[in-house]
Order: structure tokens, then sequence, then C-alpha cells
């Protein structure tokens, strides 16, 4: 008879099957294999990071997300500690008091106490005016905006909210919304 102290580490289940390993397989998580991020500023859409370690290869750094963005072109920025790099959002999301996560490989994720703001803003709605009942396309530039699948999905909860002249706009699927 086997006790829940003698499950193997490494348990997977499919379609309610699980599966049986058939060598010893051992896993654990170790507190020395670990990395954090210990400072985060982030510059319109540049973010500039540091680690607690140095990272051999710029390659390590797999993915840098912030509100469900992706941060390209990882760049080492100070050479001779391989420890501060930085990147670039081709859109980012608003969001507030979130973590940037970065993914180093053979490692995992950076632990972060560092939570980091990204505004949300208008820059101009088109056209200047409409009818009072509505009805009309209008496009809202800015930045933050989510990305438009993700927008659709906003709409379609209601969590995104959009006002005109203190009215609530209904139908969002007249709005286009541009980063």
């Amino acid at each position: 008879m086997k006790l829940e102290s003698d499950k193997p580490a490494v348990q997977l289940t499919v379609n309610g099957i699980p599966a049986f390993s058939v060598v010893d397989i051992s896993y654990e998580y170790k507190s020395d294999v670990s990395i954090a991020l210990n400072s985060a500023t982030l510059t319109g859409k540049d973010l500039a990071f540091t680690l607690s370690a140095a990272v051999s290869d710029v390659s390590d750094i797999q993915e840098v997300l912030l509100y469900g963005s992706l941060c390209s072109n990882v760049a080492v920025t100070n050479s001779p500690t391989n420890s501060e790099f930085s990147c670039q959002f081709e859109t980012l999301n608003a969001g507030k008091d979130q973590s940037p996560r970065v993914l180093v490989k053979n490692i995992g994720f950076a632990t972060s106490t560092q939570t980091i703001d990204s505004p949300l803003t208008i820059s101009s709605m088109a056209p200047a005016a409409a009818g009072v009942n509505g009805g009309v396309e209008a496009t809202i530039s800015g930045t933050g905006f989510p990305a438009p699948s993700v927008f659709s999905t906003y709409t379609d909860d209601n969590t995104f909210e959009i006002l005109v002249c203190g009215n609530k706009v209904e139908d969002k699927n007249v709005l286009s919304i541009t980063n």
C-alpha cells in the first residue's frame, strides 16, 4: 500500500487517465536556483530592468511580459555585470500595480515586489461631432488600449466603459480603437 508521501514528484493526468512513470523521477523546488527582479523602470514603451544575478546570454531571457504585452528586443545594457537589460513594447496595455514577469531559461520566472503603472491616454477622437442618437462610427486614438482581440472581450463583458459627452456608448461595435 502506497502512502501520500510515496506519490511521485511529477504527476500527469490526461482526460482523467493518470500517467505512470516507467523510471524513478524526482523533482524538487530549490531556492538557490532562483533569480529576482531587483528594479524595473518604464519610460514610454521602453522597459529597463535589473536582475539579482548575471545571465550568461541575453537569449536566456526567454520572455518579458507586462499587462499581457510582450516586450521584445531584449538587450544587455551593462555588459560587465550581465544583469541590466532593456526591451521595447510594440503596444503596451494600460494597468496599475503589476510586476513585470521575466522568464529566465533553466531558472523560471524572476520573483519581484516591484510594481509598475502603465497609463491609458486618449490623444484624439474622430469624427469631432455626430448626432445625439449615435450610430456613427468613431475612432479613438491613444495609448494603453488592449489589442483588438482583447478589446472585443472587454466590450462583451462591459468592463471597458466609454463615455462620450457624458453618455455611455452602448454599441461598442461602431468604435475603432488605435494605439
